[in-house]
């Protein structure tokens, strides 16, 4: 990323919603601000349950960038620890039950996390 403008380059190949053409090649600049939700809006219905790198880019930079309750990387390392240590994977429901586990439900932590989830599209 570059500064703190969340541009991403990206050397894939991709279907870019804001442009006219179709596909960009790379290298791609992708902002990680803009919430695409990139496997609901352009993905076949086979991706189902899976993410999309930038949907989870985009949900990993609005947890540090946002500055109300924002996760840290020490904290977000806890979270997925937490979530593979006791679940086995770090599914999206493994994630949620680990945050619920250090922060508590319904805590500002726990909202800011599933929020963001949402706004991203990774919360499948």
């Amino acid at each position: 990323m570059t500064g703190s403008d969340a541009t991403f380059v990206y050397y894939k190949a991709i279907a870019d919603p804001s442009l006219f053409t179709p596909i960009v090649l790379p290298p791609s600049h992708v902002d990680a601000r803009y919430d695409v939700k990139r496997m609901y809006n352009y993905c076949s219905d086979d991706m189902t349950d899976n993410g999309t790198e930038q949907d989870w880019l985009v949900f990993f930079t609005h947890l540090w960038q946002d500055s109300v309750n924002r996760y840290n990387a020490a904290e977000m390392m806890d979270v997925s620890s937490e979530a593979i240590d006791v679940y086995g994977t770090s599914y999206w429901n493994d994630l949620v039950d680990a945050v619920e586990g250090i922060y508590g439900l319904d805590t500002p932590k726990y909202d800011h996390f599933t929020l963001k989830g949402d706004q991203a599209g990774v919360n499948h």
